[in-house]
């Protein structure tokens, strides 16, 4: 009969287990940027964040990480402006819900939810005094036009 030393069997264990999660963390990673480069940025990012989790002493997986959130954030923060000066008013709060949920305290994205609001105030109110125009009450249009010009649409 075989004598198994078994600290010797847990070192192995453990060094297989490290050499594995390394491996699944790796596999992880190329999972990710292929979905990325597939059109996928949002669930390629959570791929990325899993791998880097998985192996947090790799700088290459955090690089990778950080490098492809940023570049989704900025192309997100750009998309949401484009459609805001469009008054595309649904797809503008998509694109910038779709960076508060990659990064929640994101400032631009955040004055942008804010500043979607008060245009879409300023409108209903610019609406309302086109029809009191239309039903000749020009002392209400004009205060309601004042408000929106004084950046006060509420």
């Amino acid at each position: 009969m075989m004598n198994i030393d078994f600290r010797y069997s847990r070192i192995a264990i453990a060094c297989l287990a490290v050499a594995l999660g390394g491996c699944a963390a790796d596999r992880i990673h190329n999972e990710g940027m292929q979905l990325i480069e597939s059109g996928y940025a949002e669930e390629g990012i959570a791929k990325l964040a899993q791998a880097k989790n998985m192996k947090s002493d790799s700088a290459e997986l955090r690089k990778d990480w950080l490098i492809e959130r940023q570049k989704y954030v900025d192309q997100e923060i750009r998309t949401a402006r484009d459609l805001l000066s469009k008054k595309k008013w649904v797809n503008t709060k998509i694109h910038f819900q779709n960076v508060l949920k990659i990064e929640a305290e994101n400032v631009a994205a955040i004055q942008g939810v804010q500043e979607l609001a008060a245009s879409q105030k300023a409108e209903v109110k610019l609406d309302e005094a086109i029809r009191k125009i239309g039903s000749f009450d020009y002392e209400g249009a004009g205060k309601l036009v004042h408000d929106v010009l004084a950046g006060n649409p509420s």
